[in-house]
């Protein structure tokens, strides 16, 4: 059984991806949302990161519901479900990323230095 995870990222509260603002994508494995997110917090200062929100359903939920949910800060249409949408914190995410890539370039600089001498 394949459960489809659906991830919507929200820019200045708006999602409508047909005029590009905001991005709604499918995903069959959560490891593909992992990387797609890490993917999209890799590249983004910081501070553009306060522009951007990420909420994360099942396949069960419309979208109107998350839309609504996310404007209006209620859970209208939500029903017993109100508790499977999650908002993910890409400030989080950015700290990992950030903390790997560091470590990563001081291992390269260290093996630099040695290579020289």
């Amino acid at each position: 059984m394949v459960t489809i995870v659906r991830l919507y990222l929200y820019k200045n509260n708006f999602c409508d991806p047909q005029r590009n603002i905001g991005t709604a994508k499918m995903f069959e494995a959560a490891a593909d949302l992992d990387a797609y997110l890490k993917f999209f917090v890799a590249s983004m200062a910081v501070s553009g990161l306060n522009n951007w929100r990420a909420f994360v359903t099942n396949d069960n939920i419309d979208f109107e519901a998350v839309d609504h949910f996310v404007l209006m800060d209620e859970e209208y249409g939500l029903g017993i479900n109100k508790d499977k949408v999650s908002e993910i914190n890409l400030k989080d995410i950015k700290k990992d990323i950030d903390k790997v890539y560091s470590e990563a370039n001081a291992k390269r600089e260290a093996a630099k230095k040695a290579a020289q001498t």
